[in-house]
């Protein structure tokens, strides 16, 4: 996984600092492109302003075991099994381009039950994450899982590497009124 470079506090109500040399959610690639992905499909689908088209691009997580499908019992949305949705099934979740280090991340959340060990609802920060790697071409340069219990979802490119939010609920070391990051160089050891 990444290594922690360092640690990165803000404390809530502080006055407002911008994030220099910070790029966050970021779908606009650097060759006139926009790069999506749905949440329940393995593709990216790349669209290229100059040429007007788009091309879907297999970029599938090393832990996605199960096809991500609908829940077939519901037969209409005002009946859709929230639980089950936003729980139970995998999920991807957008595209990052850093234009720092010249490639792309895209998150994936693995499955979990409703209830844990204790009887306790989920929620979906409880959720495995991992962060999939790939250039400018498109070709995957591996995968990171990031620890359970620790990282949310919120992830900002920057000059110095990669800020992922360590606030999670469960984190011992978080605090309610600190937003805290890891720095990680992502080009530390990831798997294809």
């Amino acid at each position: 996984s990444g290594r922690r470079l360092s640690t990165a506090s803000m404390k809530l109500g502080q006055e407002r600092r911008h994030l220099v040399d910070a790029d966050p959610l970021n779908p606009f690639g650097p060759d006139n492109n926009i790069v999506v992905r749905h949440g329940s499909l393995p593709e990216l689908y790349n669209y290229d302003m100059e040429r007007d088209s788009t091309t879907a691009i297999p970029m599938r997580s090393r832990f996605q075991y199960k096809e991500i499908v609908p829940n077939t019992e519901v037969a209409e949305t005002k009946f859709t099994d929230h639980d089950f949705e936003l729980l139970v099934q995998p999920n991807y979740v957008g595209v990052f381009y850093d234009k720092f280090k010249e490639l792309y991340y895209s998150l994936y959340f693995d499955g979990i039950p409703v209830y844990d060990a204790d009887s306790l609802k989920n929620q979906y920060d409880d959720k495995p994450m991992s962060i999939i790697v790939f250039n400018r071409k498109f070709e995957k340069l591996g995968e990171v899982q990031l620890a359970k219990n620790k990282y949310i979802w919120g992830i900002i490119p920057t000059s110095l590497g990669l800020l992922i939010s360590t606030s999670h609920r469960k984190n011992p070391e978080a605090k309610d009124d600190i937003l805290q990051f890891e720095i990680f160089d992502i080009y530390e050891k990831m798997e294809p």
